[in-house]
């Protein structure tokens, strides 16, 4: 029997309504109950325990999703806060790859008279009231004690936590440690496209050419950059804007002290650059500087900008020297003569237009532009096995590559390879061993 959240007009006798109250009721006629899921709340799995009661064995295992030990230490924190009985036992699954599996199963320590439900509903609000999901009766005998042998086995791994055992905890999680929950405990590091240009390329300057061209001919071809009005210049601000467009926060060069060296402290991937939980703090600091410095530029940049509005006189002049070029950059004709002065006058609105826009976008996008490399925990990718795979696969791609070189190896790269004891393997591809490394 497949039952589901929603039903879309299905009409099939072998399909229907998933209600939580219903697999609780099933499930409470079995002496013994287990409950699979990755994902919960604290108040669906209170709520759980409450409405089968005091009488009967429960348990409950549920994921980490992949998360830091620190945050795991405040996962267990709360799971801590569920009222539970001798009878009623809460686990924590701290396996990886991860544990995803939602699975309800009771017994009466009879696999034929058991009950168990598999599907894609979560022990959580969401999983029962508000999202799409099903869950699917298993009535085959084999298939219910393959289901019963997996729980008992993810009950008793040695990354399965039992909370309110904090020795367990402590043992499960740092004797046990692996390549994988040690890049679970990094951050990303990436560029924004923070690309800004305040430079005149309004499609008039263009149009009003073509129109004389219908008269002369042009002694050139009219490109962006032939009929473009460099306001930064103008402005002075050509080096500020390089400032916050990020230009010198990427280097190499560590003896740029106040730049930011991201390749010696990370391990380039498909996601940005992976920074290890240990240098957080150093490459932070730094982060925090050229914030600081980016900002300063940024407020510089408004002035000069705002400045420029109210300074007729030099945009005025800027304007006509402009317009002498664009004069030479055609065949002067009466044409165009007739129609200089008020197409400088149009210009000059046009500009000041433009900059004003510039300067309200710039302030309404302070934070993008004066924050630089963003630095951000490891996100949660293994539900992705595509998006994993290609994590991984860029990772170990990055470690190898620089591996092989026949200088010697320092950074993060070292302090992965001696970490795991692959420093040995330094002359070789070393994949096949990184990858037996990972789970």
């Amino acid at each position: 029997m497949l039952y589901t959240t929603r039903l879309h007009d299905l009409k099939n006798e072998n399909i229907d309504q998933l209600k939580f109250e219903l697999i609780l009721a099933d499930l409470s006629e079995r002496n013994s109950i287990y409950i699979v899921s990755a994902y919960y709340s604290i108040e669906k799995i209170q709520e759980t325990l409450e409405r089968i009661g005091r009488g009967k064995d429960i348990t409950i295992i549920v994921s980490s999703l992949g998360l830091s030990e620190s945050k795991i230490a405040k996962q267990i924190e709360e799971l801590n806060e569920i009222k539970t009985t001798n009878r009623q036992k809460i686990y924590l699954c701290t396996l990886f790859p991860l544990m995803h599996s939602k699975i309800y199963y009771g017994t009466n320590n009879n696999v034929a008279g058991a009950v168990c439900y598999v599907g894609s509903a979560n022990l959580s609000n969401s999983g029962f009231n508000s999202n799409e999901e099903i869950l699917v009766n298993i009535s085959d005998k084999e298939t219910k004690g393959a289901i019963r042998d997996y729980i008992y086995k993810l009950e008793n791994e040695d990354r399965t936590i039992l909370i309110n055992d904090k020795a367990n905890y402590k043992s499960a999680y740092t004797n046990t440690e692996n390549l994988a929950s040690y890049i679970s405990r990094g951050f990303i590091i990436f560029k924004p496209t923070t690309s800004f240009s305040v430079t005149y390329t309004d499609n008039y300057l263009k149009e009003h050419a073509r129109a004389i061209s219908d008269q002369s001919q042009f002694r050139h071809s009219i490109t962006e950059s032939s009929t473009g009005i460099d306001i930064a210049k103008i402005a002075g601000i050509s080096s500020l804007l390089d400032t916050i467009d990020n230009k010198n926060d990427v280097v190499n060069d560590e003896s740029k002290s106040q730049n930011i060296s991201i390749r010696p402290n990370c391990i380039e991937t498909c996601l940005g650059y992976w920074l290890p939980e240990e240098r957080y703090d150093q490459i932070n600091e730094k982060l925090e500087y050229t914030k600081r410095k980016r900002e300063v530029a940024f407020k510089e940049i408004i002035k000069k900008l705002t400045d420029l509005t109210a300074n007729d006189a030099t945009l005025v002049q800027a304007i006509n020297e402009f317009v002498e070029d664009f004069e030479d950059f055609i065949i002067t004709n009466s044409e165009f003569g007739n129609t200089k002065e008020r197409f400088k006058n149009e210009l000059h609105e046009n500009v000041i237009h433009h900059i004003k826009t510039k300067v309200e976008y710039l302030r309404r996008n302070k934070d993008r532009y004066i924050r630089g490399l963003y630095i951000t925990p490891m996100p949660y990718i293994w539900d992705d096995i595509i998006t994993a795979e290609s994590f991984t696969s860029s990772f170990f791609e990055d470690v190898i590559e620089r591996n092989k070189s026949k200088s010697k190896i320092s950074g993060v790269v070292h302090d992965v390879l001696s970490l795991f004891d692959l420093e040995k393997n330094r002359e070789k591809d070393a994949h096949s061993i990184i990858m037996n490394k990972v789970v």
